[in-house]
């Protein structure tokens, strides 16, 4: 064998040694943004969970929610603690859609979350809140909110 015949031969094994570097990374990425998405749900599903367990062991601050949500008259001292309540809810919604943004949820987890948002959007509570609040979200949230807002109003109209 010649001194060209090694050299071809080592191209080739290095060549193929590139080729299974590059497939080991790709499987290292994939199962990477798995564990990513993985823990993105798991730490939404954890923060809504535990706004829920508040409210549950608050029962006054729990019919506070749901009488706000219902657009109840409240007080001004109840319509600011419930703005506090949807303030918390609204960050949630946000770090939600934001994963979503940015791929972090699949169709089916963004779906879960969507209709968890859209279900406060419909509520008139939530509405009056969202019109009274300074928007202190970035613009593709504050979009998504009001075209919710918008898109369950229309709804209500033509039914």
């Amino acid at each position: 064998m010649n001194w060209e015949a090694l050299g071809a031969i080592g191209d080739l094994v290095g060549a193929a040694a590139v080729v299974a570097t590059l497939l080991y990374l790709a499987v290292q990425i994939r199962q990477n943004n798995s564990s990513q998405r993985v823990a993105a749900k798991q730490e939404m599903t954890r923060q809504f969970a535990d706004f829920i367990d508040f409210l549950v062991l608050n029962p006054e601050l729990e019919s506070l929610h749901d009488r706000g949500l219902a657009g109840e008259k409240l007080s001004k001292d109840e319509f600011s603690t419930f703005s506090r309540i949807m303030a918390k809810a609204t960050w949630y919604f946000s770090v939600m859609h934001f994963q979503y943004r940015l791929q972090g949820l699949d169709s089916g987890d963004w779906e879960e979350s969507r209709s968890l948002i859209a279900f406060y959007c419909s509520t008139p509570g939530y509405q009056n809140f969202w019109a009274s609040r300074e928007r202190a979200h970035g613009p593709e949230f504050l979009r998504y909110i009001d075209e919710e807002i918008e898109r369950h109003n229309i709804e209500s109209q033509d039914h």
